[in-house]
């Protein structure tokens, strides 16, 4: 298989497309097929067409939406043989000519074709139904329904990403920072954004009305305020803050707790979530002394229990700080500056306005870090469109999909006089931060923001 190695790292495509066409070549690809021949699967039939043995062929080439795509953008001369060779003919058949002009793209063009059928029936699969959309895709992708115009798109679009790939503007694939571990980072955002849905990991949206009796709003945003200050004065990171107020958001979703002790449950959250999180943490008599000792150590380590209790020790989450490095550095990209100083800084002081708010606790993180960097693009930039075609790529996320989230986002932006938020404004009203809480922002958003971007 040396040869077929070769063939394969010739190939302009990013690393994990490289990788999936290496383990093609060994068939090392779990279908129906290998579940049935091995005992680990009810039957071999492919469970979103069901029309026939799910073989690796089938998934790759025959399943009629991925076969209607093949029809209209493989080229005329090699149609023939392109849907009638073996599985190992057929990799070796389309990686094995030789590159130069239009056989280059054609390259690239499959390499991505075979990723993307199998990312898309997989997605399809794994509900074990097809989703509306996906029925709509079927539909639109067949090869006898298509019209030439949609399938002269979906050949634009392959092409779109040969020439972000040569072009150097697939950012995972070129960065040189390990922990943003470049072979892996999809399918591990992929996990994180399955991570992040879960019901033991997140809030009740209405825990205040369903289960406080006493706790309001108003006091639960002076407490993450506070605690904002609190990290400030101990010096801790940004991911043990939002640790904090996830787990305090958690433990009242489950207890109900007196407002007078809900200051303990703050200090006693971030207690778990330095330990959980930093390399030197405070004390518990620092976290007594910081409430004026209003609490005494028992009473702090008591309560940790119980929280610790209450969650099952479910500590790990991915966070909003999970989600807005990648998101941030998509956006430096995609506003073609490769140092824009405040862009970073604002979209962290969005996000920790949108703690202090209960309306916020609905939406899951990913979306809260997408609604930042679309909010402060809009700040920085406020005559060009604050999306984009690669920002949807990489967040998930189309901006009409964010629209609530940055309005609120927007509104608790406008609002700089408020208490609730003063440690919030104050923090990043320094050098360190450029600034951002003082720069002016248009009072409205387009409305045109809020339609499918083409750019």
């Amino acid at each position: 298989m040396a040869g077929f190695f070769d063939l394969i790292w010739r190939v302009t495509a990013p690393e994990r497309v490289k990788s999936f066409l290496w383990l093609l070549g060994h068939q090392a690809i779990m279908t129906n097929v290998e579940r049935f021949r091995k005992h680990l699967g009810e039957t071999n039939v492919c469970q979103v067409c069901k029309g026939g043995e799910e073989t690796i062929l089938h998934v790759l080439r025959d399943f009629p939406s991925i076969a209607g795509m093949w029809n209209r953008i493989v080229p005329v001369r090699r149609k023939n043989e392109f849907f009638t060779t073996t599985l190992l003919d057929w990799l070796h058949r389309n990686l094995g000519i030789v590159a130069g002009g239009e056989e280059c793209e054609w390259l690239t063009m499959f390499a991505i074709g075979v990723w993307w059928g199998w990312k898309w029936i997989c997605s399809s699969s794994s509900t074990n139904m097809l989703t509306e959309k996906n029925k709509q895709f079927h539909a639109d992708h067949n090869a006898q329904g298509a019209s030439p115009a949609e399938w002269a798109e979906i050949r634009h679009r392959l092409l779109a990403m040969q020439e972000n790939i040569q072009s150097g503007s697939d950012i995972d694939s070129r960065s040189d920072d390990p922990q943003m571990c470049g072979l892996y980072v999809s399918d591990i955002y992929e996990y994180l954004h399955e991570l992040e849905v879960k019901p033991k990991l997140r809030p009740l949206d209405d825990y205040m009305e369903k289960v406080q009796e006493e706790v309001t709003p108003n006091s639960r945003g002076v407490l993450v305020d506070w605690l904002v200050e609190v990290a400030e004065e101990f010096e801790l990171g940004s991911e043990t803050l939002y640790l904090t107020v996830s787990y305090i958001d958690r433990f009242l979703s489950l207890r109900i707790v007196n407002e007078q002790w809900l200051q303990l449950v703050g200090v006693s959250a971030m207690l778990i979530a330095t330990k959980y999180e930093e390399k030197r943490r405070p004390k518990v008599e620092d976290f007594c002394y910081i409430t004026a000792n209003t609490y005494t150590k028992e009473d702090v380590l008591k309560m940790e229990e119980e929280i610790l209790l209450a969650l099952e020790y479910e500590l790990g989450r991915p966070t909003i700080n999970t989600f807005l490095r990648r998101f941030i550095r998509v956006a430096q990209e995609d506003f073609k500056v490769p140092n824009l100083p405040q862009l970073e800084p604002l979209c962290c002081y969005l996000s920790e306005l949108s703690m202090l708010d209960y309306s916020c606790v609905k939406f899951v993180p990913s979306l809260l870090a997408a609604s930042a960097v679309f909010l402060a693009r809009f700040i920085i930039r406020p005559n060009q469109h604050p999306w984009s075609q690669m920002l949807e790529e990489y967040t998930k996320y189309e901006a009409a999909d964010l629209q609530v989230c940055v309005g609120i986002m927007h509104d608790l932006y406008l609002r700089r006089s408020e208490g609730a938020s003063k440690a919030v404004r104050k923090k990043y009203n320094q050098h360190k931060f450029q600034y951002v809480a003082t720069v002016r922002v248009y009072q409205e958003l387009p409305v045109t923001f809020w339609e499918d971007v083409t750019i």
